[in-house]
């Protein structure tokens, strides 16, 4: 295989593009899906720089039509900075994989295949540790050592100070007033806390069950959806969202990993908390409560060409970033894959977790 042909198969802007499709095409974006609709950040070095606002809340005061305005002081603004995650993997691929396997459903070898398959992996897993870092910063805490992901070498915590609400019943009986007692509330300390309308709700798939038990939101679906809520399951996904109990939106997601070693070594672990239920607002306002930075990954440059052009750079675009070396004992390919970034709350009080279970 001549040089320019391994070029383009197994090119650094080549892997990149194909690996940020497979990250785009992952079914572990939801909650990292909610971080890009929100703010934008792109640091230049290695940390990353943010600001958290606090907004007046108070009355103006009434004057005369002559009279001086009075001075309101400026936002409370606290400066805050953190290393960005580096989210990292390879895997070597021996060069008789390339030449002699065959591609899924067909009879002849297939080494841009082979590469894809692999990539596509490696982006699934980065794709997890991702996920994870974004469904624990909605729920308040970010916590970052060898325990909660095995094999780290970065140890850090960034726990931010989100409204919380505690339930008065638990949501798992069958005869707690969902609808006429605790959702009420849960709005109230969302408005009070944030002075926004919440507008969606997250839980995950065994919380969303408490949904299918309660005697309340039964009976409320089927007299507002009336013969679909009697022909569908009310934890049917399309039917939950456009339910819209408390005017919010209810998504559940019952994403999760299945750790590789430690105490809860092939077990699946969800993201959410069975007890927990997310509150944030309406899109447009996401940016006000949550940014998502994104920095840049060091490839190597031109590394199939003459020695004399080796060297490094940054990666073409922030956040995903892909690369291959080959190997010569034995040989082969190396891939690697990569993120770099930090799922950031810029107004704490924007998020609201209610405990409904304890």
């Amino acid at each position: 295989m001549a040089g320019t042909q391994l070029e383009a198969t197994f090119g650094v802007r080549t892997l990149t593009k194909v690996l940020t499709t497979f990250a785009d095409d992952s079914l572990d974006k939801f909650f990292l899906g909610i971080f890009e609709r929100a703010d934008q950040i792109r640091p230049e070095g290695r940390l990353v720089e943010w600001d958290e606002e606090r907004m007046h809340r108070h009355l103006a005061p009434i004057v005369g039509h002559t009279s001086p305005s009075p001075k309101l002081e400026e936002t409370t603004r606290i400066n805050k900075t953190s290393s960005m995650m580096h989210v990292k993997l390879h895997k070597d691929i021996p060069g008789e994989r390339l030449f002699f396997d065959r591609a899924a459903g067909s009879l002849r070898p297939n080494a841009g295949g082979v590469i894809a398959k692999e990539l596509r992996d490696l982006a699934l897993a980065v794709m997890k540790t991702v996920e994870w870092a974004c469904a624990s910063t909605l729920q308040g805490r970010l916590s970052v050592n060898e325990r909660t992901v095995p094999g780290s070498e970065s140890s850090f915590e960034l726990a931010w100070n989100v409204s919380t609400y505690l339930r008065q019943a638990n949501w798992s009986e069958p005869d707690t007033k969902i609808v006429s007692d605790e959702l009420p509330q849960i709005e109230a300390a969302y408005l009070h806390g944030s002075g926004m309308l919440p507008s969606s709700a997250i839980l995950n798939d065994v919380t969303k069950r408490y949904f299918h038990g309660n005697d309340e939101v039964r009976d409320w679906a089927k007299e507002v959806y009336a013969a679909e809520a009697l022909t569908s399951s009310i934890t049917d996904a399309r039917l939950l969202k456009s339910m819209n109990l408390a005017g919010m939106s209810w998504q559940s997601n019952p994403g999760g990993y299945v750790p590789k070693e430690g105490p809860n070594a092939g077990t699946f672990q969800r993201f959410m908390g069975d007890d927990r239920v997310v509150i944030l607002p309406a899109d447009q306002r996401l940016p006000d409560v949550l940014a998502l930075a994104l920095g840049h990954g060091i490839v190597p440059r031109n590394l199939w060409g003459n020695e004399g052009q080796m060297g490094i750079e940054l990666a073409p675009s922030p956040g995903w970033y892909a690369y291959s070396e080959a190997t010569s004992n034995p040989p082969g390919v190396r891939l690697y894959a990569g993120w770099v970034g930090l799922p950031i709350v810029l107004f704490p009080q924007g998020i609201l977790v209610a405990t409904v279970r304890q």
